[in-house]
């Protein structure tokens, strides 16, 4: 997971995804904010939800339903005492991947493998783009 998507993640996800500051002011994820991050990138990648629908499944997965002005409350518990708390699993999930962590690697390869696909499709759209507006151009349109 690239640290920019992390971060706008937790603009979007404010009150799930809250990341722990070590005293060096890097960002730290506990276990609870890895699972989320999980959830959320299956949700968006696997589900092809949008933020607010993500934003909304998490919230009814939590049991919680958001209305008006009700704000949900952050799902992470209190910051550890210090950086090594057992509770930080890694400043990047891309860092517990390397780690060895178990069920964290698969998904690195299978979120390669979707970006080498949306990518392919990307481009095939592309040129199936260029060639219709080729063929209207021949048509006068």
């Amino acid at each position: 997971m690239k640290p920019f998507v992390l971060r706008f993640w937790e603009s979007e996800f404010k009150d799930v995804l809250v990341p722990i500051r070590t005293p060096a002011g890097q960002r730290a994820y506990s276990e609870q904010n890895v699972d989320t991050v999980r959830e959320i990138k299956r949700l968006l990648y696997d589900e092809g939800l949008t933020i607010e629908g993500a934003k909304k499944r998490l919230s009814q997965a939590q049991g919680r339903v958001v209305h008006g002005n009700v704000v949900p409350s952050p799902v992470v518990g209190p910051a550890p005492a210090s950086p090594t708390d057992s509770r930080i699993a890694c400043t990047s999930v891309a860092a517990a991947a390397e780690s060895g962590r178990p069920g964290l690697a698969p998904n690195i390869e299978a979120a390669t493998q979707a970006e080498t696909l949306r990518n392919a499709l990307r481009n095939a759209l592309r040129d199936v783009r260029s060639e219709l507006l080729s063929i209207r151009d021949l048509l006068g349109g």
